[in-house]
């Protein structure tokens, strides 16, 4: 399956707010990423691989480089604000900016590409795709 191809993929989520409608693909390297505790040791790690889905909103944010406004809307997803919890979401997030080789695509077959395409049918053919 192409990397931007999730449509077969029903449990796909926003990588930065958990989402459920992600319509864009953010481009990453493979990297190493840390579980911490409260006192920010780490505990675990595992390997995230490939881009981050985004939803329209957290694409927005990462688009303009807002990394405050992106950390405090996953802290308001998740319901929770506290040190851990921000320290947690800022070293998550931290491991997407360090890896991040490009700019946002639109992932095949989301809703958001498939009004673009009807879009362009009406009025004509939108170059660079």
């Amino acid at each position: 399956m192409d990397a931007t191809d999730k449509t077969n993929s029903p449990a796909w989520v926003c990588d930065f707010c958990n989402d459920p409608r992600p319509v864009w693909t953010c481009p990453t390297a493979d990297v190493l990423m840390m579980e911490i505790d409260v006192e920010g040791r780490p505990l675990d790690r595992h390997v995230s691989v490939g881009g981050w889905a985004a939803c329209d909103e957290c694409c927005r944010l990462v688009r303009n480089g807002d990394r405050n406004r992106l950390a405090k809307r996953a802290l308001r997803a998740i319901g929770v604000d506290d040190a851990f919890a921000v320290l947690h979401v800022r070293a998550a997030h931290g491991s997407y900016w360090s890896a991040r080789t490009g700019d946002p695509v639109l992932i095949k077959g989301s809703n958001l590409e498939m009004r673009k395409r009807r879009r362009a049918c009406q009025e004509g053919p939108i170059y660079g795709e």
